[in-house]
């Protein structure tokens, strides 16, 4: 069996438009609409390798700017900012 080559996948998902972080030791592809089938196929399989390599180093996991602006906008209110 071929080791897992995270950063290779991170890569690979970015490419895709998706994100991938961790929240509450459960691991986070947004959005998942975007992920094929295979991806979806390698999270599964390779979940505990991804959760040590997170914890192992820093490792930039975060969200897209797609992301940012829907968390902007859900929790944000720009009417009261001055």
């Amino acid at each position: 069996m071929p080791s897992f080559e995270f950063e290779q996948f991170r890569r690979e998902l970015a490419t895709s438009g998706v994100s991938l972080w961790i929240e509450d030791d459960q691991l986070v592809a947004w959005p998942a609409n975007k992920l094929t089938p295979g991806q979806v196929a390698t999270l599964r399989a390779n979940k505990t390798a991804i959760l040590a390599a997170h914890r192992a180093r820093v490792i930039d996991l975060l969200p897209s700017s797609e992301v940012c602006d829907q968390w902007r906008r859900r929790y944000c209110n720009s009417e009261q900012r001055a």
